[in-house]
């Protein structure tokens, strides 16, 4: 991608991000994301609440159904959308999808942003940097000025130029009337022709969900909140203050970073007092209350919009707590549950330690150790994931599952090998490497495999918590085992003994990190690296070494700096029995 296009990328994401808002999404199209594997490849597809294939397995990646009807699908490597028949209204092209709400979608291929509907019909196209929702028959647009200035403006639905791109900020029109920002600090309400209504005098505005409400930040740096005509609705008065929505406000009083939240209505009384650590909206008009108990424990319980406590403060981490189908998903630190919005438990299958459940009044979903699994309303499994990975036509690594109060632990295991030795010695080795929680409070692992030839790569993940609020996740530990004998090679074992293979691999790196840097492609710091050392984490290739990094991505992720063979070809030593194991088959 050109330099423009991950600026003009980057930008896009930011700003859709800013203008999101926790909806509630109803899903009406009762499908579910499942996968089939063949050769160890997975192919997604969806099922319904029997657990049958509906739309058959041929995508890299799937996503939920939305309200509209439509579901992101992945596939050699673009994006595009399907309905419930498993048509595709959008073939997958883009590299981003994005919905618009209203009916509307953006797409963006790198270069340009299409917007189109529901139905594949496309309305315009351009070399925007931002579009963001259909709202009052107007989008807001944003373009990068030959300067490099982001400027921004407005365009109806045939992409037909409304209002000039001529600010900073635009946002939603809602009643013929937008908030707009020029330059750094001068915000303003226009009207649908761009005839000023009012000037703010406030450093800053930002718009409501709620009936044209803009929470505002006055020269004290107290928070209040204003009607589109600059009316005063409720004083500056708090210092911090967050927009409205579902008809209230999350707001703080205190000095020197010792703040209580509470909760207020548009008249600006308090729902729920200032007396709590923390208050964070899940959308729906349901909210997660923060409370210090005896001093010590911080402990979480859910809120309603009219400021009902629905539940006691059990509950121990605010992002363990989520809303969706009108059912609350919960971690005690026991176990994860469904609620209703009584907050009342529902007889559903509960999860024994931290993971992910949804509930849509047919199909429980359930990720636990990044493993996905269904049931029906009666407790009934009517699809899980399999993990096991075919090695050879006898052999399969397969995984085993260690749960206790604050430990979830997936971990493989091979069996089928015709040398048992060798079997138990790869057995014995990855328990303990992935059994040791560190002592950590909670504990987390889950892994990836990959093998070529007699050599297997299986890349460990992790996440822990020590006092249930802040979590760290973690990868870049990679162990590469061969299937011959056991071996549990390092990296080192790539190289000629007498070499300098350390400072000749950390110069490489050094100078590629240098230029990563440069160009914004990597989110490793050169400050964080000291250089390689033997017990370095790497993925190999044919025809490339990846240096795998320890980082705090998702999950999913693994941070690497890859150094072409050819670059080092003069300290590796392909006698060794590490490249015997990655480019020979000799059967186990």
């Amino acid at each position: 991608m050109k330099k423009v296009g991950i600026i003009a990328l980057s930008l896009l994401i930011l700003f859709n991000l800013v203008g999101c808002v926790n909806k509630g999404n109803e899903e009406v199209v009762k499908l579910y994301p499942a996968f089939k594997t063949e050769k160890n490849t997975k192919t997604w597809g969806y099922i319904n609440k029997s657990g049958k294939f509906i739309i058959e397995p041929q995508y890299q990646r799937v996503l939920d159904f939305s309200k509209n009807g439509v579901a992101e699908v992945y596939k050699n490597g673009g994006v595009g959308l399907i309905n419930s028949k498993g048509e595709e209204i959008i073939a997958p092209q883009y590299q981003q999808i994005i919905d618009l709400d209203g009916g509307y979608f953006l797409g963006y291929d790198g270069e340009l942003i299409y917007i189109f509907d529901s139905k594949g019909k496309e309305y315009f196209s351009g070399e925007y940097i931002y579009v963001g929702s259909y709202s009052d028959d107007l989008f807001g647009v944003g373009k990068i000025t030959d300067g490099g200035e982001v400027l921004m403006g407005y365009v109806n639905k045939s992409g037909m130029e409304i209002i000039e791109p001529a600010y900073s900020r635009v946002y939603d029109f809602h009643n013929g009337k937008a908030l707009v920002l020029e330059g750094k600090d001068k915000y303003k309400i226009i009207d649908k022709k761009g005839n000023i209504i009012k000037e703010l005098e406030y450093p800053l505005v930002v718009p409501s969900v709620d009936d044209n409400i803009y929470l505002v930040k006055d020269e004290n740096g107290l928070f209040g909140y204003i009607d589109n005509e600059d009316n005063t609705l409720i004083e500056p008065k708090f210092n911090k203050g967050n927009i409205f929505e579902n008809g209230n406000a999350v707001v703080a009083v205190g000095e020197d970073d010792n703040y209580l939240y509470g909760l207020i209505d548009r008249e600006g009384k308090y729902l729920l007092e200032p007396e709590y650590r923390n208050i964070v909206g899940f959308g729906n008009g349901y909210y997660g209350v923060e409370k210090e108990m005896d001093g010590k424990e911080i402990k979480y319980a859910i809120s309603n919009n009219k400021g009902e406590l629905l539940t006691d403060f059990t509950y121990s981490n605010l992002n363990n707590i989520n809303i969706k189908n009108n059912f609350i998903s919960v971690f005690d630190g026991k176990e994860t549950y469904i609620l209703n919005f009584n907050g009342d438990k529902v007889e559903l299958p509960v999860l024994k330690g931290k993971g992910e459940l949804s509930f849509d009044g047919n199909v429980l979903r359930k990720v636990s150790l990044n493993k996905l699994s269904y049931y029906n309303s009666k407790g009934e499994i009517i699809w899980e994931e399999n993990s096991d990975y075919v090695l050879s036509e006898d052999v399969n690594l397969k995984e085993k599952t260690y749960v206790e109060e604050g430990i979830n632990i997936r971990y493989p295991y091979v069996e089928g090998m015709k040398n048992k030795e060798v079997e138990e010695k790869i057995n014995k080795e990855l328990y303990n490497r992935f059994m040791n929680n560190e002592g950590h409070a909670f504990y987390e692992v889950t892994y990836d495999v990959n093998r070529i030839n007699d050599l297997l790569t299986i890349s460990k993940y992790y996440q822990y918590s020590d006092n249930g609020e802040t979590e760290v996740v973690g990868n870049g530990e990679v162990y590469n085992i061969s299937l011959q004998n056991g071996k549990f090679f390092n990296l080192g074992d790539l190289f000629k003994d007498d070499s300098d293979y350390k400072k000749i691999v950390s110069e490489n790196i050094a100078g590629k990190l240098v230029n990563s840097i440069m160009d914004g492609s990597t989110i490793y710091g050169i400050e964080n690296f000291t250089g390689v050392d033997e017990e370095q984490s790497f993925i190999p290739t044919m025809d490339q070494l990846n240096i795998v990094f320890k980082s705090a991505n998702p999950l999913t992720d693994i941070e690497t700096i890859s150094i072409p063979q050819k670059d080092i070809e003069d300290v590796l030593d392909m006698g060794k029995e590490f490249w015997w194991a990655l480019m020979v088959s000799k059967g186990f």
